[in-house]
């Protein structure tokens, strides 16, 4: 999984394993805000913590910060409808924590406004793929294959 290198631990293995992660990488956190408008921050929270552990994160800040409707279906259980799927959602920090450039020091980004939602993650399309790619079929490129590896073996591809 290319996790060590002539011995050591790589990036990918410290924010994976690693109890205390941001020791070593301080850009390798979730930064995540609810706004009612730009400067304006009803909550903030920076996530911490191995990047498995962030994605978990990250996602119950996002349940607690939009809205579900309840609806009654006539089954025993009430069907919860979100303002997004949170399934989508999760696919968007995992790619946001997988693909990141992790050169780059700046913070992963959740932030949810009334009307909209984005996760953001630092760094360009990875070398060799077009903004023009993305609209038609193209290879899937790990920028970082340690993390993408881990994930895929924790079931959260």
């Amino acid at each position: 999984m290319e996790l060590i290198k002539e011995g050591k631990p790589t990036w990918a293995a410290i924010l994976l394993f690693h109890k205390r992660p941001q020791r070593f990488l301080s850009q390798g956190v979730i930064h995540c805000g609810r706004f009612k408008e730009e400067t304006i921050v009803i909550d903030d929270r920076m996530i911490e913590g191995t990047i498995i552990e962030q994605v978990e994160e990250a996602m119950d800040f996002i349940r607690k910060n939009i809205n579900v409707k309840f609806a009654m279906t006539g089954k025993p259980a009430r069907e919860q409808i979100w303002d997004y799927p949170l399934e989508a959602l999760r696919e968007a920090v995992i790619n946001a924590v997988c693909h990141r450039d992790y050169t780059i020091s700046s913070n992963t980004e959740v932030r949810i406004y009334d009307d909209n939602l984005i996760v953001w993650s630092p760094g360009g399309l990875p070398f060799g793929i077009t903004l023009e790619d993305l609209y038609k079929p193209h290879a899937s490129v790990l920028r970082n294959k340690g993390i993408g590896g881990s994930f895929l073996r924790h079931g959260m591809d």
